[in-house]
């Protein structure tokens, strides 16, 4: 589960990257400002699925072909920062092509 609050991406209840004024800082972008990848998580983001995928495996459970990653962000989140996410999370290292999408409405979302 990935958690984007107003301060932070938080991947497994631990921080990847600090949100400042609704977006990562351009250093951490690949590109600068103008890109979306945040190579940070995506790096992250592969070696916890690969992690995940080894543990079904050695437990004898079905590995999915398609990898699946749940988004958990406040209605408030910026366009362009949910996009860097889904981006970085789409490239090659981290492997994920299916995202579920939460959106609380009414409240902050918080990591833990």
């Amino acid at each position: 589960t990935l958690i984007i609050t107003k301060t932070a991406i938080v991947v497994e209840g631990e921080e990847i990257v600090a949100v400042r004024n609704g977006d990562v800082d351009a250093s951490l972008k690949e590109g600068g400002a103008d890109g979306r990848k945040i190579p940070r998580l995506s790096s992250f983001l592969g070696n916890l699925r690969r992690e995940h995928d080894a543990a079904l495996a050695r437990d004898g459970k079905p590995v999915p072909p398609v990898p699946e990653l749940m988004i958990i962000a406040d209605r408030s989140t910026p366009y362009g920062l949910l996009l860097s996410v889904m981006f970085s999370a789409k490239q090659k290292e981290a492997g994920y092509k299916r995202f579920r999408l939460i959106v609380q409405k009414n409240r902050v979302v918080s990591p833990t």
